[in-house]
């Protein structure tokens, strides 16, 4: 699958990142202990840190540089 990513802010774009052409998932990394092993009371992590990696598969041209890439 292919995914078109938007950065967020305040409910709109945000203007002052760069877009992102068309992408695929390259990586997924989940650490369920970012600081440290630690559980709640019924064994479920206090925190998961998840890392998606992202590669674009559209080449980045000067038409799409007008458009904002």
């Amino acid at each position: 699958s292919s995914f078109t990513l938007d950065f967020m802010f305040n409910g709109a774009t945000n203007p002052y990142i760069t877009k992102v052409a068309e992408s695929v998932i390259k990586s997924v990394d989940v650490n369920y202990a970012p600081n440290g092993f630690t559980t709640h009371d019924d064994g479920s992590p206090v925190q998961i840190q998840m890392t998606v990696q992202f590669q674009e598969i559209e080449l980045i041209d000067s038409a799409k540089i007008k458009q904002g890439y």
